[in-house]
């Protein structure tokens, strides 16, 4: 009965925690769709380009993104959705260490082959990049496309570094 119980409660908090997900996500979205709405309406027209990029970028992606992951999270902190299993201690006379609660929940440790086959296959498959990208570059320049060529502007090396970060941390470009 009490296996019941568990697989019963399991799904009902995995259900909870799938609503909460799909909130994040209609947050992002929407968000995504107003400040696109906002930019192709021409509310950010008057600001210089990298001002305007990166407003965006940072309205969707800390703004939007971030801030309806925080909203899911306090909402799971406070309504008690999914409380953490490694956390709550079932018998406070016993101490139980992670590896005993981590085996509760069902995990285990990996077969040791799975490790450096998993190392491998990524070097495979980073290779395999390489190749479909270079099979992809050469039937472009077959078929006529010429890749342009860029020159450094006497940018200075704080620029490019600041230019560096600004594009690692935000991918989205308006």
């Amino acid at each position: 009965m009490n296996n019941v119980e568990n697989t019963l409660n399991s799904k009902n908090l995995l259900r909870k925690n799938y609503y909460l997900g799909s909130i994040a996500l209609l947050i992002a979205a929407v968000g995504l769709i107003v400040t696109r709405l906002l930019f192709g309406l021409g509310a950010f027209d008057n600001m210089p380009t990298a001002v305007s990029d990166f407003l965006g970028s940072f309205i969707i992606q800390i703004v939007f993104i971030g801030g309806g992951g925080l909203i899911v999270l306090s909402i799971q902190h406070y309504w008690g959705v999914g409380k953490n299993k490694l956390l709550l201690a079932q018998d406070t006379d016993k101490k139980t260490g992670i590896k005993s609660r981590l085996k509760e929940m069902g995990f285990r440790l990996p077969r040791i082959y799975l490790i450096p086959l998993s190392f491998l296959l990524g070097i495979l498959f980073f290779i395999m990049t390489i190749g479909v990208s270079y099979i992809n570059q050469l039937i472009l320049l077959l078929m006529g496309y010429n890749i342009p060529t860029y020159r450094r502007s006497g940018r200075r090396n704080r620029a490019v570094f600041t230019g560096i970060i600004y594009y690692c941390s935000f991918t989205g470009n308006m």
